[in-house]
């Protein structure tokens, strides 16, 4: 008998976010707490906005996302608009890419100096409000990120969001779909951080998402991990003659 399972179609396998453009694929989170994002990146209606601001407390440590070497520390203020990123780390790394960290105390960045490694998770400042920040948004980390390696130039930045993965060991993955499976079955993960690389017991995968078990009976077993490896797994019956 042949069974065909058609699992998630994913071009990733075993691949966490790098595809996406960032550097690595292992970012880690730029604050030591859980995320929350109080302004999303938006660089298409106005007001425009080309960072992701997440929320933190005075003081709270900021974090180099990936390895790299300071490209720049700097202050920024407009008065007249009353804009800026108030003090500001750039970071280069080993791509080529930028990620820019604003809003910080302005001492908290004094131990850095310009051209210096810092490996991820490397403490290169403290959050605050310095600079132009506007509204109830108050003490934030304001973080940007550039492909291209271009800091300065708005044109240049992308979402950095999606590149971070903040791993839970303890959060499960849940495999949804038939206990007996017929061709063209469907099987779904949710939980954890996606994507997710899937395998079986029994079978191979053939291409991206698709796994053909061939002669085989009794049960087999799906897994789906996903990118902090985490994993979740669902045991489904193989219909002899079929």
């Amino acid at each position: 008998s042949v069974i065909v399972l058609l699992l998630v179609s994913l071009n990733l396998i075993s691949i966490a976010y790098g595809e996406s453009g960032c550097e690595q694929a292992d970012w880690g989170s730029p604050l030591e707490h859980s995320l929350k994002v109080n302004r999303p990146f938006n660089n298409t209606k106005k007001p425009k906005h080309y960072g992701v601001d997440y929320a933190a407390n005075r003081g709270d440590n900021v974090l180099s996302v990936a390895d790299g070497k300071i490209f720049k520390i700097g202050y920024q203020y407009v008065d007249k608009k009353k804009t800026g990123w108030g003090s500001y780390v750039i970071i280069e790394h080993p791509d080529d890419s930028t990620t820019l960290y604003a809003h910080l105390i302005k001492d908290s960045t004094n131990n850095l100096t310009e051209g210096i490694p810092v490996t991820k998770g490397t403490i290169i400042g403290k959050a605050d409000a310095t600079g132009g920040v506007k509204g109830p948004t108050g003490n934030h980390l304001h973080l940007e990120y550039s492909p291209t390696g271009e800091p300065l130039e708005r044109t240049s930045k992308t979402d950095p969001h999606p590149c971070i993965i903040v791993c839970n060991a303890q959060e499960p993955l849940t495999l949804s779909g038939p206990d007996a499976p017929t061709d063209g079955s469907q099987y779904t993960a949710t939980g954890g951080t996606e994507p997710y690389t899937w395998s079986i017991s029994k079978g191979s995968i053939t291409q991206a998402g698709i796994v053909t078990v061939s002669g085989q009976c009794g049960t087999v077993t799906v897994t789906a991990t996903n990118s902090c490896g985490n994993t979740g797994s669902k045991e489904v019956r193989m219909p002899n003659g079929r």
